[in-house]
């Protein structure tokens, strides 16, 4: 049934894991997780300078002290979307709670940019907007020779990056659903393309300067353990001990830029981290553990098959509300604090992954 199947056994602590790393995982599922279908995207979610770590503040104080209208936002941002949108299964998404990078718009006299900076305070990215006069003409003799003439030009930007000796035009295009991001270096030379088709299937072409575009390999797979960071399998073997190791998953962040809305379409090419979830089985039952690659807990959740589940939530589920759904047999059940739990329900709707987080009396949770 799994794949890398990877057995080991471990040792459980005595004490009780923490449950509010639970409750916090919880509620960041519903701010972060990946919608699709029609995009309601709004502007992405501020943070208050005060929530920005003192390294980055003082970088970019540093470099921009007369700046007075800087915004900060976490990395990749944050949206609300309208909730009766279908969403794809992921488990809590990466280490939403302690952001590895935050970006700062502004304008200085030159008009809007927007810069990138890990947690440390390590600069990564600029990316300044143009118009479409300050594009190169070579550059348009290329988009209509490669059949891109026709194409809306959504977003112009000149970006520069942590590395790279060289600036970069960055062009967004969009014809109906299929959706390029087209990168030129100071020569002119098309360096990468990253492309989206019907808001599902990434690719990166054959002329990609990085082959794999980091962050938007679909979904989970499951991984041998020696793949996974010593932080992660050292975190688990702490935690837990006469437990079977059943497998190793991997996720990393899918998401869809072209759905950030008009304000501010936001994507810069910069390694986002992966997070990893281990299923465990003993005499009990099975687990699973989510963690950040820090080693950082983020929810554990007991799998529960449908014949188990509460009696409400089974006769939620048989609503005509549900009636195209197709149930999966295993789901997730979660503590949320002593003696309180919800319900993690996985189904499938129109070929798509979907789920509902449903407490004890079957009702839908508002998180």
């Amino acid at each position: 049934m799994f794949e890398n199947v990877t057995k080991t056994k471990c040792k459980v602590k005595k004490e009780n894991i923490k449950m509010k790393n639970v409750v916090f995982s919880i509620l960041l599922l519903a701010v972060t997780t990946i919608f699709i279908g029609k995009s309601f995207a709004q502007e992405p979610q501020t943070i208050p300078e005060k929530e920005v770590p003192k390294k980055v503040i003082k970088n970019f104080k540093e470099k921009h002290p007369n700046i007075t209208d800087a915004i900060w936002y976490p990395y990749p941002n944050r949206y609300y979307k309208k909730q009766e949108e279908i969403y794809k299964v992921y488990p809590i998404l990466w280490t939403n709670n302690v952001p590895e990078f935050y970006e700062v718009r502004f304008a200085d006299d030159k008009g809007k940019l927007r810069k990138v900076f890990d947690r440390k305070g390590t600069w990564k990215i600029t990316s300044r907007s143009i118009a479409e006069a300050d594009l190169p003409s070579g550059i348009n003799s290329q988009l209509a020779d490669a059949g891109y003439g026709t194409w809306e030009k959504v977003s112009l930007e000149r970006t520069s990056k942590s590395g790279e000796t060289v600036r970069f035009y960055k062009i967004w295009l969009r014809n109906k659903n299929r959706k390029r991001i087209l990168f030129f270096n100071d020569s002119l030379k098309l360096v990468k393309t990253l492309k989206w088709d019907d808001d599902t299937n990434f690719v990166v072409e054959a002329n990609a300067k990085l082959k794999n575009a980091p962050g938007f390999i679909k979904g989970k797979r499951s991984i041998a353990a020696e793949k996974v960071p010593e932080t992660v399998t050292a975190a688990v073997k702490e935690s837990y001990v006469d437990i079977e190791i059943i497998e190793w998953v991997e996720y990393k962040r899918v998401y869809d830029p072209f759905q950030s809305g008009p304000f501010g379409f936001s994507y810069y090419d910069i390694q986002l981290p992966n997070y990893y979830q281990v299923l465990m089985s003993d005499d009990t039952g099975k687990l699973k553990a989510t963690y950040n690659h820090r080693g950082e807990l983020l929810e554990v959740a007991e799998v529960i098959e449908s014949k188990n589940l509460p009696k409400n939530v089974r006769q939620e589920m048989k609503r005509e509300d549900y009636k195209m759904w197709t149930f999966e047999e295993s789901h997730d059940k979660i503590e949320i604090g002593k003696d309180k739990y919800v319900y993690r329900i996985f189904g499938i709707i129109n070929n798509e992954p979907a789920l509902l987080i449903l407490d004890e009396k079957g009702k839908n949770i508002e998180l």
